[in-house]
């Protein structure tokens, strides 16, 4: 099996390699946000976390006035 599983990795590539090259940005960018968020105050996260909200309750109100006319 071992074999095969190297005649499959030589023509297709590693599965594993591939997943890392494209999760790879997606780390990078929550490293990022992470360095961001360590930096604020207890107040400035407050704040944040309010905007946060109000950006999913926008978001999210379309949705909730279809369920409201469903019911």
């Amino acid at each position: 099996m071992s074999i095969l599983n190297t005649a499959f990795k030589l023509f297709l590539g590693d599965k594993k390699k591939k997943d890392l090259k494209l999760l790879q940005p997606i780390v990078q960018k929550v490293a990022a946000f992470e360095s961001v968020m360590t930096s604020l105050s207890n107040d400035a996260l407050r704040e944040r976390t309010t905007t946060f909200k109000q950006q999913i309750g926008t978001a999210v109100k379309d949705v909730q006035d279809r369920i409201q006319l469903l019911k």
